[in-house]
């Protein structure tokens, strides 16, 4: 029992867990960082393929204030081809990872993909995915990575783009969808098992006749089995 549920989820959550570090680095505010060159006194630049962070002042009430960072979508940059690619296959993976997972779940769950069909899933999760993701980081040789910030503060100066958090999860991900594909070709496709065959019983009735005439008719014996197949009782003709 326990190895069909480990052959059915394992490849699964793990092609979950490369969806989410996928997600995290297409959409996360801290996938690369910039840092100022000149003034320290500048806050890093951190943004990914479609949010940047930024800071702000939020009011309260008796002039209190307090500073918030938050993701916020960008799109008034002018991005050139290479950003415009990381962010087409950042997409792609999420689209086409997404409707392999579903796919994985049903075949899995309702038995209803063939073994060529499985092999081929697994094929995209080992090959095509890993692939796409890995293309994610043509941002890192765009000009807005390496020329300039994406964000304007004060006309300063930063440096070209440096590794953060959701770049260590993209790396993540693409080894966890190839760890997926490859799980899903060591364990198999998982099969239902075949249902047992029917239960028969055979069972021996006694028959008395009693004085008054009538028929009194008693259970003793009840002999319980499996049924023959077809093909048992075939051999056993020919034998």
């Amino acid at each position: 029992m326990f190895s069909a549920v480990v052959k059915t989820f394992f490849p699964i959550l793990l092609a979950v867990a490369a969806f989410g570090c996928s997600a995290l680095f297409t959409f996360y505010c801290e996938s690369v960082q910039m840092e100022p060159t000149n003034d320290s006194s500048l806050p890093t630049v951190e943004f990914s393929l479609f949010t940047e962070k930024r800071y702000y002042v939020e009011e309260f009430p008796s002039n209190n204030y307090r500073t918030k960072v938050g993701c916020f979508y960008h799109d008034d940059l002018d991005y050139d081809a290479a950003w415009k690619t990381a962010r087409a296959f950042g997409c792609l993976t999420l689209l086409i990872g997404g409707f392999a997972i579903l796919a994985a779940i049903f075949g899995s769950l309702c038995h209803r993909l063939s073994q060529t069909s499985w092999n081929q899933l697994a094929g995209l999760f080992m090959v095509i995915l890993p692939l796409f993701q890995g293309l994610t980081f043509f941002m890192l040789r765009s000009d807005l990575c390496s020329n300039k910030s994406p964000i304007s503060l004060e006309g300063e100066d930063y440096g070209s783009c440096q590794w953060n958090s959701g770049a260590t999860a993209n790396v993540f991900g693409i080894v966890l969808w190839f760890l997926a594909g490859a799980t899903m070709l060591i364990l198999g496709r998982p099969v239902r098992e075949p249902r047992p065959p029917p239960e028969t019983q055979e069972v021996t009735y006694e028959r008395t006749h009693n004085p008054d005439g009538t028929v009194t008719v008693t259970q003793t014996n009840v002999l319980k089995g499996t049924a023959i197949r077809a093909t048992d009782m075939e051999e056993q003709r020919v034998d």
